[in-house]
């Protein structure tokens, strides 16, 4: 029985889903911490298609170019904002629905100078984004409810 040994080197190269899913993970949480609280999310609408293994080299290039500048944010400041990582563009922006689209080779002091100024902004888009999809909830809500019983008087035999 033969063996398909060109497919063989390149299954051992790779780690395996679980690792690079955890150490994404890992990694996403090391970059929310030297940021002060800041998720990182990945939003395919809005970001490129990348695999896991080069989402992954991007967030460790980041990461690697945030420990050497050491930008100094305050733990947990920034906590419930949240940004997302662009390699094919030039200047950092904040997004109409509230998240920091932040360029990996951003220079490090505009990028602290960058978040600290639109941070107000951005948590009032995204509050404006929460109670839009909660009155779009009510409307959906209201539109499956059964009709309420009337309220007129009960007829007694």
């Amino acid at each position: 029985m033969a063996r398909n040994t060109s497919a063989l080197p390149l299954f051992e190269r790779l780690p395996s889903y679980f690792d690079l899913q955890r150490s994404l993970m890992l990694l996403e949480d090391q970059i929310s911490y030297l940021l002060g609280g800041i998720q990182v999310v990945y939003i395919e609408e809005l970001q490129p298609v990348l695999t896991l293994e080069e989402y992954y080299s991007l967030l460790d290039m980041f990461y690697n170019r945030l420990l050497k500048s050491r930008i100094p944010f305050h733990p947990r400041s920034l906590r419930g904002l949240q940004m997302i990582l662009n390699s094919d563009r030039y200047a950092p922006s904040l997004h109409k629905l509230g998240h920091f689209n932040i360029v990996i080779l951003c220079y490090q002091a505009n990028l602290q100078w960058f978040i600290l100024t639109k941070a107000h902004q951005a948590r009032e888009n995204m509050k404006g984004k929460e109670e839009e999809q909660l009155l779009v909830t009510e409307k959906s809500r209201k539109l499956r409810a059964p009709p309420a019983a009337s309220g007129g008087p009960t007829v007694q035999p």
